[in-house]
């Protein structure tokens, strides 16, 4: 859970601000297949594993857990960056601040609240 959610946000920062290509494409219908499945058919995969060790299990739980969580974030994120307005990136581009700088202080401190 913990590197699971940054990496989410991260990855709809990505395809808020910077997915263009291939791979952004790549990403967003893996993100709408994920989203699509449902909980009960993930929850079953570990359930029905072979194997006879708990710890094995447990792990799998947690990972079907981050497997739920991670589409939803990555989605969130994407439309909350989408709701900041062009002219605000603009203008944090035109000051001369480096394209990164201005995503993550400017337009993620700006859609934070989401709203």
């Amino acid at each position: 859970m913990t590197w699971s959610v940054p990496v989410a946000v991260m990855s709809g920062i990505y395809l808020a601000e910077y997915g263009r290509g291939k791979l952004a494409s790549a990403v967003r219908f893996a993100v709408d297949t994920l989203t699509g499945v449902p909980s009960i058919i993930m929850g079953s995969s570990p359930t029905f594993s072979c194997s006879a060790d708990e710890a094995v299990l447990r792990l799998g739980r947690r990972g079907r857990a981050l497997h739920d969580l991670h589409p939803v974030v990555v989605r969130t994120t994407e439309e909350m960056l989408r709701t900041v307005p062009t002219t605000v990136r603009e203008a944090a581009l035109a000051l001369g601040i480096a394209r990164w700088k201005a995503t993550l202080r400017i337009t993620v401190r700006t859609a934070w609240p989401g709203s």
